[in-house]
């Protein structure tokens, strides 16, 4: 089989970092080739064919409709036997259309625009999508349910596949990481409303005041001017880090700490969470979109309803103090991603999924 991959996203974000897993766990089962940005290729470690393009900055300006014309023009001559579109993106619904006669599949992060992200042309494209495209994969259980409740036309049309778990980094196959290990909670990733960056900030007061050795990592690039105030109370114990984390400091920041803290006010899956279990490292997550498909109360992390900092704190500092429940979660985190959430069982799920769409296509012609 010959999937092809389409990824325009162009920075080093958790969609790359997950599509060149994919890609990889892809290529020990058929001949996939992925169509990327130029320089990330460089996530992609197997034989499988890459295809670097360079993509202008703005999906919309006019060099990027001419470059995608010409790859939409070399995959029609290739022919291969299914396009997969990673990115949820109006502007690569003209190519899409060109490419109606194999078999595509739409890969949907979220069911809906998260708080405080703002795409004027994103609601046309959800609308359009669903009538283009053969699948549409969905990374959970509750945000299918979702999509219907919205679109429930399109519900023959969806998949549920899980997100991968992110064994990127260097050393990140070695997951005994007591001795690197501080007292250290992170919140990781892209600054926006749904991350909950203020419920961090006050559960982090809460937690200074019974255990003040304890510091607290925010990772990530964004504006955090509705929390000038927050921060300003919590400087001496919080380190922020306000930028793009830089790849190879990554594993630095995920080794030190002993909590990942993840108060999201709303979600779907998360590239975060996947990246945590990949360290190993348990986390406190709350009850959005689908990460109680990820997560196991008490058993594979901790989760806590939305939007209450004080059972955020009580959760965390359960967790730093109780080193035998935190080796608990770390023990079943590995035995559910090898069982469930690694990239190899991914792909043989993808794999199956590819198989039906075909089947289905062939027999609709």
């Amino acid at each position: 089989m010959r999937p092809y991959l389409f990824m325009i996203e162009r920075g080093a974000t958790g969609i790359a970092h997950m599509t060149g897993q994919l890609t990889d766990a892809l290529a020990s089962y058929c001949d996939p080739t992925l169509i990327c940005a130029t320089s990330l290729g460089k996530y992609v470690h197997s034989n499988a064919r890459v295809i670097e393009v360079d993509f202008p900055s703005h999906k919309y300006y006019p060099s990027f409709f001419t470059k995608m014309a010409k790859i939409v023009s070399q995959v029609r001559r290739e022919k291969p036997d299914i396009v997969h579109f990673i990115d949820v993106a109006p502007a690569v619904t003209p190519f899409q259309i060109m490419l109606r006669s194999f078999p595509i599949i739409q890969v949907w992060h979220n069911v809906t625009d998260h708080p405080g992200d703002k795409n004027r042309f994103s609601g046309i494209y959800r609308n359009i999508c669903p009538r283009i495209v053969d699948a549409i994969i969905l990374h959970g259980e509750k945000l299918k349910s979702d999509f219907i409740a919205i679109k429930p036309e399109a519900a023959p049309k969806l998949r549920v596949l899980p997100h991968g778990t992110t064994k990127l980094f260097s050393g990140v196959e070695d997951t005994d990481y007591e001795q690197f290990e501080e007292d250290i909670v992170l919140l990781f990733g892209r600054i926006n409303k749904y991350k909950g960056v203020d419920i961090f900030l006050k559960a982090a007061q809460v937690i200074h005041e019974q255990m003040p050795h304890v510091k607290f990592i925010l990772a990530g690039k964004g504006d955090l001017t509705a929390y000038s105030d927050l921060i300003a109370v919590t400087k001496d114990y919080v380190e922020i880090h306000n930028y793009m984390i830089p790849d190879e400091t990554i594993p630095e920041l995920f080794k030190r700490t002993k909590v990942i803290s993840m108060p999201y006010i709303e979600g779907s899956a998360s590239g975060v969470l996947a990246m945590s279990h990949g360290f190993g490292k348990p986390a406190v997550i709350t009850n959005v979109g689908s990460f109680e498909e990820y997560v196991e109360d008490g058993k594979t992390g901790l989760i806590v309803p939305a939007g209450n900092h004080i059972a955020l704190a009580e959760a965390t500092m359960k967790l730093l103090k109780d080193d035998d429940l935190r080796n608990k979660i770390k023990h079943n985190i590995r035995i559910k991603v090898d069982q469930e959430l690694s990239y190899d069982c991914v792909a043989r799920k993808l794999l199956g999924i590819y198989e039906e769409v075909i089947q289905n296509k062939r027999r609709s012609a």
